[in-house]
């Protein structure tokens, strides 16, 4: 079969042609010299889409790509190829038949020895046995076509390298099962309590890769240890060749004790396991590279220096650099809010209830009476939308006077019309503006009905009456042009949009800028920034492709100068941050600068993974083919998503590690039933969170959780009466009761001005939701999770 570019091809994108032949495929490419591929020696042949269907040959030595098909014909010639390639490796497998059959009694034996099939073993069986089994692995092999003596080996064959296979699985299984009975005894023992069946099946499988997705008190630090005294009882690896990670200095120590102590117990020398968290590894491999040992930025050092740090540049840029200035305030008056996910508006009710989410207000149209939610501009107008929102306060910052829904100059009030408001009035100029919620195709959301029909009648009625209308649409906001279209269309009638005088544009700052919440946003940009080893081209090209591509150029122009001045300080003190310690280390991994002596990596909380975590990870493992990696997490407790964390390595842990092997613990020891329930249904209401049952060993028998939301207008005494009657209630029992107050921010902190000397049976706390690990509490208030002063979900 025969395929060419076409002659208008050709003349666009360079011309080429592709032949199958009886035993290879060739092709040329822009008049070069032809080239031929063995079927024998290709990958794939796959379909690819773009602008046009294509194919993409990969083979062993090279990839190429061949645009301008029609899907038929892209098909049929796949087709044809697998069937030619087929025949090509049926014929070399017949040919060696009697060989092949030989030495299947050898791989029986190789399969049935007493281990656990993972993916090394595997590999290590495969380099023991004849070369030539391995055309059974070739992509293009097809048992239906080879010698039916063979048939039984080839599917023996494939189940052995398939580790989902039901051989594969059932063959594991049944080693598991006789791991957990001979260390039955060890595992009854090793700690106060014995380790679950699932806890058990943990330490033992011996898969290269293992995700363990750990469920909030269910004893991951248990299988950890439980898992490095299995190793060294099975002499698997030497103490020296295990390494721990763990993401901050109390879980280390705590492992740490945990490992030396059950090491002891049961009886082996887990001296020299390494137990570090991964900024102080870090800190050794830069040590250990460059024989010096890294500074670490002041900045580091405390939330409060970097944030008051933060707080200092934006005002010295914003007085310094009118670029800049421009641009703060934009962001923070017009493209603060983020744009709803269109995936989860399908309803009026649900883009009317994430307005209440943005503190819309609800009230009754005065011109209409139907109700209604609105937002407040920064002039104190209230409208209907977020993007007529960002509008209004554009309009405002830039010195633009408005009107907001005034009557059209024409009466249009019928039987079954009212009034025609248009959404904007410019007065100095006698222009109306409608904001359309259309799409790039001209299409409004599915839910508004007849939407279209009144876009078309309002069009035709300025037409009419020839009054002048600016039109900006939806799309405008996602592809980053409707402000420059707007100025645009005010340039052409005379009207120059200009900054606001300072006093009022230093109003618009402190009336919008919250330097305790806002300026944590900003360390939590550049933390991924970091992590990801981003560069400015990259973020801006990351920027122009975002789904809000206006507001995403926004935050770019006041982020970038303040990143930049970071990374400046940090020249100047010749210092490295938490972020910089990750890279660099991982650098010096990858290059084989530092050379690692482990064979077996255990990650704890693994849920906390940023990208440079994630980064050193790779490099560790990347240095030997068979370091073995074992990670606990759980992405229903990732919390430092401020520190670059990034949920998706729980659920792309497979494509990131290879061949995985997931396990669960479910049964928590930690919560009752009840709360466990609420906690559960909470957190998968967030389709991306990965799915799961957890049970509790224990029950309260009542209901457990009661949800109240702050509605007050004084805060501090609606807690000190909360306070009241827990005292109340731990006077009667004559007993002290433990009271947390957890806190989205510092900043929403209740300001109790130490507890009255009559609580006198209460134990108070107040954290802040990101240091509160290992919370155990009678009662425990959510403070300001809406972003509200106190909010009580």
């Amino acid at each position: 079969m025969r395929l060419t570019s076409g002659f208008l091809r050709s003349i666009v994108g360079g011309s080429w042609s592709l032949e199958s032949g009886a035993q290879s495929l060739s092709f040329t490419k822009g008049g070069e010299e032809r080239v031929t591929i063995a079927y024998f020696d290709l990958i794939s042949v796959t379909i690819t889409r773009g602008f046009s269907t294509g194919l993409k040959i990969s083979s062993k030595s090279r990839s190429v790509e061949f645009n301008g098909l029609s899907e038929s014909d892209a098909n049929r010639f796949i087709t044809e190829v697998k069937r030619l390639a087929s025949r090509i490796v049926a014929e070399k497998i017949n040919a060696i038949s009697s060989d092949l059959l030989a030495i299947r009694e050898k791989f029986l034996n190789a399969f049935e020895g007493d281990f656990y099939l993972n993916q090394s073993k595997i590999s290590e069986i495969k380099q023991l046995l004849p070369s030539t089994l391995r055309l059974f692995d070739h992509p293009f092999f097809d048992a239906r076509l080879i010698d039916p003596k063979l048939s039984d080996f080839a599917q023996e064959y494939s189940q052995f390298v398939n580790p989902a296979s039901n051989l594969a699985v059932a063959r594991n299984d049944k080693y598991v099962a006789r791991k957990k009975n001979e260390y039955r005894s060890l595992f009854s023992s090793l700690e106060k309590y014995p380790l679950t069946d699932e806890q058990q099946t943990a330490v033992v499988t011996e898969e290269d890769n293992v995700l363990l997705n750990a469920a909030a008190g269910s004893g991951k630090s248990s299988v950890i240890t439980a898992k490095i005294v299995y190793m060294l009882k099975e002499k698997q690896f030497e103490a020296d060749q295990i390494a721990v990670f763990a993401f901050n200095r109390d879980t280390q120590k705590e492992l740490a004790e945990k490992i030396t102590r059950l090491c002891m117990k049961a009886g082996v020398n887990g001296d020299e396991i390494t137990v570090k968290t991964f900024h102080s590894f870090s800190l050794e491999v830069i040590s250990e590279v460059t024989k010096k040992k890294p500074s670490i930025s002041k900045l580091s050092e405390s939330k409060s220096s970097l944030y008051k740090f933060f707080d200092e540049k934006i005002k010295y840029l914003c007085a310094t650099d009118s670029q800049f200035l421009d641009a703060f305030v934009t962001f923070n008056s017009v493209f603060k809010t983020a744009s709803p996910d269109e995936s989860a508006i399908q309803t009026k009710i649900d883009y009317d209830n994430y307005l209440i989410d943005l503190d819309g207000s609800r009230s009754r149209d005065p011109n209409t009476g139907e109700w209604r939610v609105t937002l407040r501009t920064m002039d104190g107008n209230e409208v209907k939308s977020l993007e007529e929102l960002r509008i209004s306060n554009w309009l405002f910052i830039n010195g633009i006077d408005y009107e907001y829904e005034r009557n059209y100059e024409v009466e249009t009030t019928t039987a079954e019309k009212r009034q025609y408001r248009p959404d904007f009035y410019y007065p100095q100029i006698d222009v109306y503006h409608e904001h359309f919620a259309l799409n790039a195709s001209g299409s409004p959301p599915n839910y508004m009905t007849g939407y279209l029909d009144g876009v078309k009648w309002k069009r035709e009625l300025h037409s009419s009456n020839e009054t002048d209308l600016i039109e900006t649409h939806s799309a405008h906001f996602h592809d980053g042009t409707v402000f420059d279209l707007l100025k645009s269309e005010f340039m052409k009638r005379g009207i120059k949009p200009q900054r606001r005088p300072s006093e009022i544009i230093d109003k618009i700052i402190t009336e919008t800028f919250n330097p305790d919440r806002d300026i944590d946003f900003l360390v939590t940009f550049l933390n991924h920034y970091k992590a990801t080893t981003m560069t400015p081209e990259i973020l801006k090209e990351r920027a122009n492709q975002h789904g809000d591509r206006s507001r995403a150029n926004a935050l770019i122009k006041v982020v970038l100068p303040l990143f930049n001045e970071y990374e400046r300080a940090l020249t100047r003190e010749a210092s490295l941050d938490y972020q910089d310690l990750l890279n660099h280390a991982a650098t010096y991994i990858e290059s084989g600068r530092f050379v690692s002596p482990y064979r077996y990596v255990l990650v704890d909380e693994f849920q906390d993974s940023s990208q440079s975590f994630l980064r050193l990870i790779r490099a560790l493992k990347a240095q030997e083919e068979e370091t073995k990696f074992f990670a606990v997490g759980d992405d229903w407790q990732s919390i430092y998503g401020f520190a670059g964390a990034d949920i998706e390595v729980i659920r792309k842990f497979s494509g990131l590690f290879g061949y995985t092997k997931e396990l669960f613990l479910t049964k928590t020891f930690r919560s009752f039933q009840e709360i466990v329930d609420v906690a559960s249904r909470f957190v998968q209401a967030n389709p991306n969170q990965v799915s799961k049952t957890v049970r509790s060993i224990r029950e309260a028998g009542k209901k457990a959780v009661f949800l109240k939301t702050y509605i007050g207008i004084k805060p501090d005494q609606e807690l000190l009466s909360l306070l009241e009657s827990l005292n109340s209630i731990g006077l009667k029992q004559q007993a002290r009761l433990s009271v947390f107050f957890l806190v989205r921010y510092s900043h929403l902190s209740p300001r109790l001005n130490g507890l009255p000397e009559k609580f006198r049976y209460l134990d108070v706390q107040i954290k802040t939701i990101h240091t509160s690990k290992g919370l155990e509490a009678d009662y425990v208030f959510v403070i300001g999770v809406d972003g509200g002063k106190y909010g009580f979900p």
